[in-house]
């Protein structure tokens, strides 16, 4: 992300302002490795026994095979703590953005991540923003612009799935009939 960050034009101006972009960029990477990998497979799974056959399947196998709430709590622990530390870095700032009202590849991993994690039921948006007014007014300020990008990669990579919980599980349905199909 640096390196094309650099490359592009959209990285800081400033060496010591490139290297607070690089470690916030790292933390948004956290974002995927502590909390939505660690939900991916059981949502993906959750969202099969919801859609296949009806969603009969979500009454006859017991949620807690799928999910374990123990994994679920340390996934939100860890969101929490990443959510306040991009609030502070926020609060800390001039702008909207981590580098005042320039967007730089920073501001871009962290809201592609985070909204990326927000897709998982398990994780409430509005509770995971709550408390974090900079954070959640930067979340607003970058869906708009993200938009033409999701809806190029919703229609041409996910089947025309916005979600991409919704396109694993259409995809790797373990029931043939019930597989998203090829383009």
């Amino acid at each position: 992300m640096r390196f094309i960050g650099k490359a592009i034009g959209f990285a800081p101006a400033s060496e010591e302002a490139d290297e607070r972009a690089y470690a916030i960029t790292v933390r948004a990477q956290d974002v995927l490795n502590r909390s939505f990998y660690k939900m991916l497979f059981p949502m993906i799974k959750m969202n099969i026994l919801k859609e296949d056959l009806g969603g009969v399947l979500r009454w006859v196998v017991p949620k807690s095979l799928v999910m374990k709430e123990k994994v679920l709590k340390e996934a939100r622990v860890e969101l929490d703590g990443l959510t306040t530390s991009f609030e502070e870095d926020l609060s800390s700032g001039t702008g909207i953005f981590f580098f005042g009202d320039e967007m730089t590849y920073a501001d871009v991993a962290v809201f592609t991540n985070l909204d990326l994690t927000f897709h998982l039921d398990c994780f409430d948006r509005e509770e995971c923003l709550g408390g974090r007014p900079k954070l959640k007014a930067f979340m607003e300020t970058m869906g708009p612009k993200a938009e033409p990008w999701f809806k190029e990669r919703t229609e041409k990579n996910q089947g025309g799935c916005y979600n991409i919980i919704e396109y694993l599980a259409e995809d790797n349905s373990p029931l043939k009939w019930s597989r998203k199909k090829k383009n």
